[in-house]
């Protein structure tokens, strides 16, 4: 799960590369006075360069999703990753569904899937969203409380929200929403999600 993050990082080398090489090229013209015609054209090939990168990254990170499910249908796993990373976000390794340890726990919940993302990050916060599907499968109407923590890789819990008030109807399936803002210093080392609901 951390391949989306060395990905990112390949592409941070390389636009580091790029604008190094831009920057020698700059000085090697300045020396020849040059025209603001050739600068331009030489910048356009950079950033053309860096699109054609970025594409190539998005073509391997999407073929490592695809190898990863395949993997995982072999050994008969049933979570897969639904979506490969972009280059601005990383997706949150494993989503976890998990039930509440305590016995205020409605039997008659089910919860489907569990799901996070990056959606925005600086150097003080990164914006986690999250996404939560829960099925009622009892006779009553259930009010809940969705607990979401976000785990390091060795399950530890970095950062956790919770969403109030969901009310799921009875046989009806319902998808909660929200986002932490986690502190940038932890926030590199969330490898997956869970999910826990209670009355």
């Amino acid at each position: 799960m951390k391949k989306p993050l060395v990905l990112i990082l390949q592409l941070l080398v390389v636009s580091v590369t790029a604008l190094a090489f831009q920057y020698t090229l700059s000085h090697a013209q300045s020396a020849r006075t040059p025209t603001v015609e050739s600068r331009l054209s030489k910048l356009e090939e950079s950033v053309a360069l860096l699109k054609l990168d970025v594409e190539s990254l998005r073509a391997t990170n999407t073929e490592l999703v695809k190898q990863v499910n395949l993997v995982s249908l072999s050994l008969g796993l049933t979570e897969t990753l639904t979506r490969e990373t972009d280059v601005q976000g990383s997706i949150i390794g494993d989503s976890v569904p998990t039930a509440h340890g305590d016995e205020d726990v409605p039997s008659d919940i089910k919860i489907h899937s569990v799901d996070g993302k990056v959606v925005e990050a600086n150097d003080v916060w990164w914006k986690m969203a999250w996404v939560l599907e829960i099925e009622n499968i009892g006779t009553s109407t259930i009010n809940l409380t969705a607990k979401i923590e976000f785990l390091d890789a060795e399950g530890f819990v970095l950062d956790d929200d919770y969403d109030y008030g969901i009310r799921v109807k009875p046989g009806e399936t319902v998808t909660a929403n929200g986002y932490a803002l986690v502190d940038a210093s932890v926030a590199p080392n969330v490898d997956s999600i869970s999910a826990e609901v209670f009355e």
